[in-house]
């Protein structure tokens, strides 16, 4: 993200950009990662964890298609779900840190509610970044070397539009 904001100011991109986030505000990076991780692992446990549970105790598990619906499909697109309203909470909260000093929580809320507001364009965003990625991963994965900071870029300017509402 600040190789994003420095760049749309003009300036060259360099090798240290790739690391900036270890120079600024490190401290509250890492608290919003181990907040994201933290939740995550509570999210997928408390939906997904009876049915691993049983298995690593032994249990025995036929898989058939009812099983599967009711024992991973639906647990996951429960985890999923609730997994969504997190991932808004992070999605800027990063950009919204570094570059606007923003505390974890405010940062969170404030990433929150920009996604909210962008539902439909999300979703769509989302569709096409979904798309690009299997693209991207298709030829043993090198394409991701364009696509991870062709992704960053995008998500620059999605920050950039709605939080300093400067269209990129």
């Amino acid at each position: 993200m600040i190789g994003c904001r420095d760049a749309d100011q003009g300036a060259e991109l360099k090798l240290n950009h790739l690391f900036a986030g270890f120079q600024h505000r490190l401290d509250t990076l890492v608290l919003l990662g181990i907040i994201n991780q933290i939740l995550s692992v509570v999210i997928m446990l408390a939906v997904v964890g009876p049915l691993y549970w049983d298995i690593l105790m032994g249990n025995e598990w036929t898989p058939n298609p009812q099983t599967i619906i009711e024992d991973v499909v639906l647990p996951m697109l429960i985890a999923f779900s609730l997994l969504l309203p997190l991932m808004m909470c992070t999605w800027f909260a990063p950009a919204l840190i570094v570059l606007q000093n923003k505390p974890v929580i405010e940062a969170m809320k404030l990433s929150f509610i920009g996604c909210a507001r962008n539902v439909l364009p999300f979703l769509l965003y989302g569709v096409v970044q979904l798309v690009a990625a299997i693209v991207a991963a298709l030829p043993f994965f090198l394409g991701l070397l364009v696509f991870i900071p062709m992704l960053y870029g995008s998500i620059y300017a999605a920050y950039k539009d709605i939080f300093l509402h400067q269209p990129a």
